[in-house]
């Protein structure tokens, strides 16, 4: 990590271990056969948190780079939520061939530089740290047959500790919002077996980092919608 040969990407040759400490608390729920619930409240506290700032080169070019340092202290709160819920189970709870069930998952995170003198860095979000993930899918099962729609949303969020929206070499800036949807669908009968997915269903645009070298520097995209299909034989 400290020998690294790149004018997009530095690593402060001082950098010192991180302190910190993790406190959490949950509460874990269960009605009958139909639900399942699990909240977590946590606290993570950072001492000279280890993490990625902007800074500008010499001159005469000042071209930007990612640097990898002891940045400030930083504390992260947040609440992580899952849930499950057979739905069909509590409409029709004699009908023991069909399920249908829905879960939901998200999480809530504020993260934030504090205790330094820095102002560009002070009170500004800790980097790769989205304020808000969900998740939440269907899952229907007959039988052999099963069929499954999963949603996920990533809020938006930054890629270095000074919180830059954009930068010269796109090695730093924010990381839109983004959402992703697939679908899968898998039989079985005897000894066949079929699974079609289709992964980026509504084929969003959108990328989750930015890069300081090969295959970049800069954005990196995501897969477009791609489809698969897999026939099993047991013998």
């Amino acid at each position: 990590d400290l020998r690294i040969d790149n004018p997009n990407n530095r690593v402060d040759p001082d950098i010192q271990d991180e302190k910190g400490f993790t406190a959490d608390l949950g509460w874990r729920t269960r009605s009958g056969s139909w639900l399942y619930a699990d909240v977590t409240a946590f606290y993570v506290s950072y001492q000279d948190r280890i993490g990625q700032v902007l800074r500008s080169g010499e001159p005469p070019l000042y071209n930007d780079y990612r640097l990898r340092t002891n940045i400030a202290d930083a504390r992260n709160i947040g609440l992580e939520i899952f849930a499950e819920a057979d739905l069909w189970h509590f409409l029709r709870p004699d009908d023991a061939r069909n399920r249908l069930s829905l879960f939901v998952n998200t999480s809530l995170i504020d993260a934030k530089y504090i205790n330094t003198e820095d102002l560009s860095i002070l009170n500004r979000k800790v980097e790769l740290v989205p304020p808000l993930t969900l998740r939440t899918g269907l899952t229907y099962r007959r039988g052999e047959l099963k069929a499954s729609f999963i949603w996920a949303y990533t809020a938006e969020h930054f890629t270095d500790a000074t919180n830059a929206v954009r930068t010269s070499s796109a090695v730093n800036g924010i990381i839109p919002a983004y959402q992703v949807a697939d679908l899968s669908v898998g039989w079985k009968w005897h000894f066949l077996s079929l699974e079609a997915s289709c992964n980026n269903l509504f084929d969003a645009r959108y990328f989750t980092r930015r890069a300081d070298a090969y295959p970049g520097p800069g954005i990196i995209p995501a897969e477009g919608r791609s489809l698969y299909l897999t026939i099993g034989l047991e013998l």
